[in-house]
């Protein structure tokens, strides 16, 4: 929760993973609502194995997040088949958060 090494401050949260399809990319619910500016952040998804950055796609007032990953890759978008473009992305966000993620 702060920038320390170690960390003075850390959460546990609640977390869905829907699996990607041919039409939508691999999906996180999260439930942020103890998480300061949940909204305005980017969400690191660590599984000890790989960190890849999650934006927030959606949100709800109870909290609840929908993350999706950031479309790094090039080619064309699952969806509807046009190039990745992320020309017009601001990555800078306000907050970044280091999410570890433990099984159930």
């Amino acid at each position: 929760m702060d920038n320390y090494d170690p960390p003075r401050e850390t959460r546990a949260l609640s977390a869905t993973v829907y699996a990607a399809t041919d039409v939508h990319p691999e999906t996180v619910a999260l439930d942020a609502s103890s998480l300061r500016d949940s909204t305005r952040a980017v969400y690191l998804l660590d599984d000890g194995a790989t960190v890849r950055p999650h934006y927030v796609a959606g949100w709800d007032k109870a909290g609840m997040l929908w993350l999706q990953p950031f479309p790094l890759s090039q080619g064309t978008r699952p969806d509807n088949g046009r190039p990745v473009d992320m020309s017009s992305w601001a990555i800078g966000p306000r907050r970044c958060y280091h999410v570890k993620i433990v099984g159930e």
